[in-house]
């Protein structure tokens, strides 16, 4: 079995960090049926939850082996579902949750030494699911300086 990524271990490290540290539902993207799980969660369930996207470079050393990542771009989705928000959580407060856990927070990752901090020109983004008009999704960006270091 291939050994995780750098990437995919950031990704994991993520999203157990905020599945210990606050009551939402939290989902990591993998392939796989993801909108079940969302749906789950959002539609049927407490009408909130967080989606840790896939970590995607957002620039790297252009002359040296590896990759090495100059800087990652981590992203956070915060999901509601207004109609059935059952968490007395509104999507603007869990947002502000997100950013005060993960900004200036270090992943303790050999391969991330520094902590992550969020985008300084924009943080949030309102995305809009063209699948489920009752969705709003806020997606909170920060970004890690890191290195490859695969062996």
């Amino acid at each position: 079995m291939m050994k995780k990524s750098q990437l995919e271990q950031l990704q994991d490290v993520v999203g157990a960090y905020l599945a210990g540290a606050q009551e939402l539902p939290v989902i990591v993207r993998r392939s796989g049926d993801m909108e079940s799980r969302i749906d789950e969660a959002v539609q049927t369930g407490l009408g909130l939850c967080l989606l840790v996207m896939h970590p995607l470079p957002a620039s790297v050393h252009p002359n040296l082996p590896g990759p090495v990542y100059e800087s990652v771009s981590v992203r956070v989705r915060v999901i509601e579902n207004a109609f059935s928000n059952r968490t007395g959580t509104g999507i603007l407060t869990a947002a502000e949750r997100v950013s005060e856990l993960l900004h200036l927070w270090s992943p303790h990752l050999k391969a991330w030494p520094t902590s992550l901090s969020l985008n300084p020109r924009s943080p949030w983004k309102l995305l809009h699911d063209r699948d489920v008009g009752t969705r709003t999704i806020l997606e909170i960006e920060l970004f890690a300086a890191g290195f490859s270091d695969e062996d």
